[in-house]
């Protein structure tokens, strides 16, 4: 970021330490942010944000007593944030330990440093976020805004935490390394003239491959632009093979570490199966299941003439699966509290 000579004196602590900090802090905010320059606030009134009194921000705290010990007031007039709490609301014993106890630890000391820069908010009209004018308000925008077609619901990759059965925001989620490995896998050709290797750190994804990309450039791909492939461990396109297993020495580590039956196992038909159990993500009490999105299952279902039971943890069962016309549904549901018939 490009800054004046004033603003590099102060940066360089000519106007002593705080002052430093907090023009540190707005060439970081800059940086972040791919600023050019810093401008002058214009606008008669500005916004501030009373809902932080977050005990995670304890240097933004530590940094605005630095401020009002040095003499810093503030004659901008602004608008704020309703509370994130409320004393005068009811709580649970939950609550008051989330809110209270854990988040907004910070919210008392928070508000009174606002006061000592010179907030001038009228604190006897204070309103909590979910306050009932408050939520009529938010609802009467929404509505507004999706009349006139500025908001709508789309189609995003989400984080979905399968334990609380909902979606968190990136800042909740932690992450950490982990080693990983790479996988070969050949994909045959459907006129049996061989093979193609692809290399791959999700090997969970197969089941919904619907496409191989070559260069055709390439001299190595040439020869085989246009032709069609078959999944691996797959009889025919998206067919699942059926086999007999007798006992464990039948089975091997497959491409996730969990056991499949070995190539030499016999084969049998969909008329020979007495009763299937049917793996999935997640399925609601109608019976329908959410898979990988290959259509495998969706397409051996309806050669079984025999019960097919959809087998899922009760923590991840959903009030309504997205399902799509051919999607098949299951006879009975299997979680670790019993067996359940499905809802009509």
């Amino acid at each position: 970021m490009k800054l004046t000579p004033e603003q590099q004196a102060m940066l360089n602590g000519e106007k002593g330490e705080t002052m430093a900090k907090v023009v540190k802090t707005l060439v970081m905010y800059g940086d972040a942010f791919g600023a050019e320059r810093m401008v002058p606030v214009t606008s008669k009134y500005g916004h501030t944000v009373i809902s932080f009194g977050l005990k995670a921000i304890k240097p933004v705290y530590e940094l605005y007593d630095q401020l009002i010990d040095a003499g810093l007031t503030s004659a901008q007039k602004f608008t704020a944030d309703p509370r994130p709490i409320d004393d005068n609301i009811p709580t649970s014993l939950l609550e008051d330990i989330v809110f209270k106890k854990i988040m907004y630890t910070h919210q008392a000391s928070y508000e009174e440093q606002l006061k000592k820069l010179g907030s001038s908010c009228d604190w006897e009209r204070e309103r909590f976020t979910l306050d009932e004018g408050c939520n009529e308000a938010v609802n009467e925008v929404f509505c507004n805004l999706y009349e006139k077609g500025l908001i709508y619901r789309g189609e995003r990759i989400i984080n979905w935490c399968p334990h609380c059965l909902t979606s968190i925001s990136d800042a909740e989620v932690e992450y950490e390394d982990q080693a990983g490995h790479f996988w070969h896998l050949r994909y045959p050709f459907k006129d049996g003239s061989g093979y193609l290797e692809l290399a791959t750190t999700r090997p969970e994804t197969l089941l919904g491959d619907t496409a191989v990309a070559v260069n055709p450039n390439d001299e190595r791909y040439k020869d085989v632009v246009g032709k069609t492939l078959i999944l691996p461990r797959c009889a025919a396109e998206h067919a699942i093979d059926l086999c007999v297993v007798r006992s464990m020495d039948d089975l091997e580590a497959g491409a996730y570490g969990i056991l499949e039956p070995k190539m030499s196992c016999a084969l049998v038909t969909a008329a020979d199966i007495d009763f299937a159990v049917v793996p999935c993500l997640s399925f609601d009490r109608k019976g329908r299941r959410l898979g990988q999105g290959g259509g495998y299952y969706d397409r051996l279902l309806p050669q079984l003439r025999c019960p097919t039971a959809l087998i899922c943890r009760e923590q991840l069962m959903s009030e309504e699966v997205p399902v799509e016309e051919h999607d098949m549904h299951c006879t009975m549901l299997i979680t670790e509290k019993g067996i359940l018939t499905p809802e009509a």
